[in-house]
C-alpha cells in the first residue's frame, strides 16, 4: 500500500491525501472503512508534500488489513488554544538546561496524549471529506456513473426511460427548452442524436385532419337539428398544424424500438409534449432502409410488424 500511493504521488505531484484514497475506494482497491486519514501537525506543510507516510496495522474487529494515512494538515489539537492542554509555560531564565529538556519532553508528551484524544473525531471527518471526494468523482465522471442524471431524475421522471448517454444529452436540453419550442429543425437534430438515428420532423400548417365525434354528440334521428346543432357520421375534416416526424431509414432492429408502448416511443411523446405547441397534432412514420423491406413472419423477426416495418 504505501509503495503504491508514493508511486502514484510522484516527484513531480502532490495530490491530496484525501482524493488519492477517494480513488483507491473508487477502483475497489480497499473498502470504505479500510483507511483512515490522520493530521499530524501543519509544521512541514510549507515544504512538504501531504501525504507523509502510510502504516498498516491489523483490526481485531474488522478483521481485515487497515491503514493509515498521516498529512501534513492542521488537526483539532492544532486549531485549539495551546493552553487547553498544557500548563503556562515557565521563563527559561528561572530553568536549568535538565529541566528545559525536560519541559520540552513533558510538552511533547502531552501533544501526544491530546492528539491521541482527537484521532477518532478526525478519522471521522476525513472519512466524510473522504466520501464527498468520491461522490464528487462520480458526479464529474457522468460518462461512467449515473449520480449526476439521479439528481434530476428526481424532478424529471423521463429519465427513468434514458440510458447513461441519454442522461447526459436530456440535462444539457433541459435549459434550452423555453428558447427551441417549435423548432422543427432543432426537435429533428435532438432526436437524431438521442436515438442515434436519422430523424426529421416536417410541419404541415394546414393538414385536413379527421377529428372524431364524440359519441354523445353523433347524429341520432328525432334528436338535434342536421347542420345546425349536429352532422352526419362520426368525424368530420378540419385543417390544423400538423407535424410529421420521420424515422429512418434504419434497419427494422433499430424501428421496432418505436413501437407503441416501448420506452423509445414513451420518451419520443416527452420531447414532443416539450417542444411542440399542445394544438399540433403528430403523426410518427417509421421509414425501414431499402435493403431490409423484405416481410418475413416469426415472432423473433422485426420485419413483421404490418404498417410498421413492413407494409403490402
Amino acid at each position: 500500500m504505501k509503495t503504491d500511493l508514493n508511486f502514484l504521488n510522484g516527484f513531480d505531484t502532490d495530490f491530496k491525501a484525501i482524493v488519492k484514497v477517494a480513488e483507491l475506494m473508487e477502483n475497489e482497491d480497499y473498502h470504505t472503512d479500510q483507511v483512515v486519514v490522520l493530521p499530524i501537525g501543519a509544521k512541514q506543510s510549507a515544504y512538504a508534500k501531504d501525504i507523509i507516510g502510510v502504516s498498516s496495522y491489523y483490526s481485531e474487529s474488522k478483521l481485515m488489513d487497515c491503514f493509515i494515512v498521516e498529512v501534513n494538515r492542521e488537526g483539532l489539537y492544532d486549531m485549539l488554544p495551546e493552553g487547553l492542554f498544557h500548563y503556562p509555560p515557565v521563563r527559561s531564565s528561572g530553568l536549568s538546561e535538565q529541566q528545559m529538556i525536560n519541559d520540552v519532553e513533558l510538552k511533547r508528551s502531552e501533544e501526544k496524549v491530546a492528539r491521541r484524544f482527537f484521532m477518532p473525531f478526525e478519522a471521522e471527518l476525513n472519512h466524510m471529506r473522504t466520501l464527498l471526494a468520491w461522490y464528487e468523482n462520480r458526479l464529474d465522471k457522468k460518462t461512467d456513473y449515473n449520480d449526476l442524471s439521479m439528481l434530476f431524475g428526481v424532478e424529471w421522471k423521463e429519465f427513468q426511460f434514458l440510458d447513461r448517454e441519454q442522461s447526459i444529452i436530456w440535462m444539457h436540453l433541459l435549459p434550452l427548452i423555453q428558447r427551441k419550442r417549435n423548432d422543427m429543425f432543432f426537435l429533428g437534430q435532438l432526436l437524431a442524436v438521442l436515438f442515434n438515428i436519422p430523424v426529421q420532423a416536417v410541419l404541415n400548417s394546414s393538414a385536413v385532419i379527421a377529428t372524431p365525434i364524440e359519441e354523445n354528440m353523433q347524429f341520432k334521428m328525432g334528436n338535434g337539428a342536421l347542420g345546425i346543432d349536429t352532422i352526419i357520421g362520426v368525424a368530420f375534416d378540419d385543417i390544423e398544424e400538423e407535424m410529421c416526424v420521420h424515422i429512418g431509414p434504419a434497419g427494422a432492429e433499430k424501428l421496432v424500438n418505436f413501437m407503441p408502448g416501448t420506452p423509445y416511443s414513451r420518451l419520443l411523446d416527452i420531447v414532443v409534449s416539450y417542444l411542440v405547441p399542445a394544438e399540433t397534432s403528430v403523426k410518427t412514420e417509421l421509414i425501414t432502409s431499402r435493403e431490409h423491406r423484405a416481410g418475413a413472419l416469426g415472432a423473433e423477426s422485426a420485419n413483421s410488424f404490418l404498417g410498421y416495418t413492413v407494409y403490402l
